[in-house]
């Protein structure tokens, strides 16, 4: 049996839809139906963990959040499906084009989104049979961890100072310790744990893969949110620290666009002092290096080209670093928000 036929019986059986046709598209098939396109996807986690994700899907859209699609009950009327080839779901396909961050319209419309799904997340309770997502309150103690691992990489790579990737690595790392260092600080200087506790009591969610792919324009020129399969429970203000820095980085480090989605959602639902206190933690932390230095040193995808991607990682540390310093003046400033 080819896999479109294992698709369209499974489909038939569980669904009742008839497929006449599938192409797959990233990491989901788009399936043809006489009810319209049907996006089917298999998802590497527990039936516990997707629980956890349908039920906060269903859960943002029973408060009033439109611009995303639900998970379709199957014909025994659950929203996930657990097969012995894995866990799968489905859900209406939207037709449309994906997210374009240089398109300013675009851009506008998902910061709004975004802090549309924020609010619709409120009062999120995990159901029974879903497995809780949190990490209330880790991140200090995950960058610490990250910046005690970096120095253990130093050590290694003294072993062999003449290796290209070893001798750059060598040539930047306190630079990169005292970007941890100072991100720890600026952590240490909002009450962290008063938005972890408040967040908590709200029952907030977090998108945690908010960006450009994860956007769908529609036909009516309409943004959508898709892909939760990593949403968790956690402050707002890392989903935004996360999708600011994305921005940050296709601007080529340019501190206006990162103004303008702080202003936009500053409007849309009002941003604290505290929040963006920690958001200038959040970029000085330079998670991208780490990940390629710790990826490197514990192997864990040999097939990555490493060295590349330390090369790139370091051209753009300039540009970073200034863009750092400008955004800190514009918070200090408190220019970026309603006061």
């Amino acid at each position: 049996m080819t896999y479109f036929e294992w698709l369209k019986q499974t489909v038939d059986n569980w669904y009742g839809f008839e497929v006449t046709g599938a192409i797959q598209v990233r990491d989901a098939w788009r399936l043809d139906t006489p009810t319209g396109p049907k996006s089917f996807k298999q998802v590497n986690a527990s039936l516990e963990k997707v629980n956890f994700v349908a039920a906060a899907v269903q859960h943002i859209i029973d408060n009033g959040f439109s611009r995303t699609v639900p998970f379709i009950k199957t014909s025994s009327g659950q929203f996930v499906l657990e097969l012995p080839e894995g866990v799968f779901y489905v859900t209406d396909w939207i037709p449309g084009r994906e997210g374009d961050f240089s398109k300013l319209e675009d851009l506008v419309s998902a910061t709004q989104v975004l802090a549309e799904f924020h609010k619709a997340s409120r009062g999120f309770v995990p159901p029974a049979g879903a497995k809780a997502r949190e990490s209330w309150g880790e991140l200090p103690s995950e960058w610490q961890s990250h910046r005690v691992s970096l120095e253990q990489y130093r050590d290694l790579a003294l072993q062999e100072p003449h290796d290209e990737f070893n001798r750059l690595y060598l040539d930047c790392c306190d630079k990169y310790l005292s970007r941890c260092s100072r991100a720890l600080e600026i952590l240490a200087s909002c009450d962290y744990f008063a938005l972890v506790n408040e967040a908590r009591m709200q029952g907030s969610l977090c998108h945690r893969d908010y960006t450009y792919h994860n956007f769908i324009v529609n036909l009516h020129n309409e943004l959508y949110l898709i892909d939760f399969d990593y949403c968790t429970q956690e402050i707002r203000a890392y989903d935004i620290g996360r999708y600011v820095r994305k921005v940050a980085k296709h601007y080529a480090w340019q501190v206006t666009p990162v103004k303008l989605v702080l202003e936009v959602y500053d409007r849309e639902a009002c941003l604290s002092a505290e929040e963006l206190i920690f958001i200038l933690a959040f970029l000085h932390f330079p998670q991208r290096f780490w990940r390629i230095v710790s990826r490197h040193y514990g192997a864990a995808n040999t097939g990555q080209d490493f060295l590349r991607q330390l090369r790139h990682e370091l051209k753009t540390q300039q540009g970073e670093e200034s863009f750092l310093q400008l955004l800190a003046g514009e918070i200090s400033r408190g220019v970026l928000t309603r006061r």
